[in-house]
């Protein structure tokens, strides 16, 4: 399907031009509206009615693409991303991907045609040439939760390798040997770099097996729920596991009370996000704090960077760091 670029490109004329020429084709030159509807019958070009629909409104707009904005995790990087839109008077736009690398790319192209001036995309499916793609063709689009090759100072993201090696070396520094873990998402990337940090704190130890005892939950506070109790059966020995996000150890926490099991006497438990929620548990959860806020608002910044010649980014670091928040569940 060809897009406002390949008219742009074909005629020879700027993005803007190609589009008020589609929007208020009364404001061009004669010779310059025909080559560009000329382009735009070759290539068979149909502009989107919603972006026109808002091309004609004063409110400018970004976007943001996120698989849900349900949890406090979400909602709180799309909070930061709204702050720093609404400093420039941006609207923001949020799409859901529905949680598939299909659904992040339609997201991602409907908030184009909305002609927004600065998307965000919270990418976690995305093949990263895919990803590497989009960023060369739109210099204002970020990237939150990945590191992407080539496109590193566009992107707001932690170290995830680094935070699972943190993981690690405080279950070790507590005194457990026998660890497993509890995976996000495993075809997501973050899921499977913060389990390699981990793997290799653990093993570099002399304390690890192929491949360290583990189960997912995907995220999910249930799944844990549900799944916990048949791993701790099969894998009596383990006195300590890391919850790759606060949610699926609050599942592991509700699994334990229930079930007797001690915590952190019997099963210590570390994870990562540090949610509002976390610190008020019974017992209150040990975790990697992340700021969201500022990874949100980052994104957002780097954006803009990208589509505004007022927006200055200097000093602003993209790598966000995390902190080691130990309470009483380690």
């Amino acid at each position: 399907m060809a897009t406002i670029k390949d008219v742009s490109s074909e005629s020879g004329f700027s993005i803007a031009t190609v589009s008020r020429v589609v929007n208020n084709p009364d404001l061009v030159a004669r010779s310059t509206r025909e080559r560009v509807q000329r382009a735009i019958s070759n290539l068979g070009y149909v502009p989107n009615s919603a972006a026109r629909m808002l091309h004609k409104q004063t409110a400018s707009y970004g976007g943001l693409v996120s698989s849900s904005f349900g949890t406090e995790y979400h909602s709180t990087i799309a909070e930061g991303v709204e702050v720093a839109f609404q400093e420039t008077r941006l609207l923001c736009i949020n799409v859901g991907s529905n949680m598939t690398a299909e659904g992040e790319l339609e997201a991602y192209r409907l908030l184009t045609n909305f002609q927004c001036k600065a998307i965000v995309l919270h990418s976690d499916r995305l093949e990263l040439e895919i990803l590497k793609r989009l960023m060369h063709e739109n210099p204002s689009l970020a990237v939150v939760g990945r590191c992407v090759d080539g496109f590193e100072k566009r992107c707001a993201y932690v170290d995830n390798f680094e935070v699972g090696r943190g993981a690690a070396r405080h279950l070790l520094a507590c005194g457990h040997r026998y660890v497993g873990q509890v995976l996000g998402h495993e075809e997501y990337s973050v899921t499977r770099v913060r389990s390699q940090g981990f793997t290799q704190v653990i093993e570099d130890a002399g304390f690890g097996t192929d491949p360290l005892p583990q189960f997912s939950a995907n995220f999910s506070q249930v799944t844990a729920a549900e799944r916990v109790e048949s791993f701790l059966v099969a894998q009596p020995n383990v006195t300590a596991l890391f919850c790759h996000n606060d949610q699926m150890a609050w599942g592991v926490m509700d699994y334990c009370k229930r079930a007797g099991v001690r915590i952190p006497q019997d099963l210590a438990i570390i994870a990562v996000d540090d949610l509002k929620l976390s610190q008020f548990m019974k017992p209150r959860l040990s975790t990697i704090a992340l700021p969201l806020n500022q990874i949100g608002y980052t994104a957002g910044r780097l954006a803009l960077a990208g589509a505004l010649d007022n927006v200055k980014i200097s000093g602003l670091q993209n790598l966000i760091g995390h902190k080691l928040i130990v309470r009483d569940t380690t």
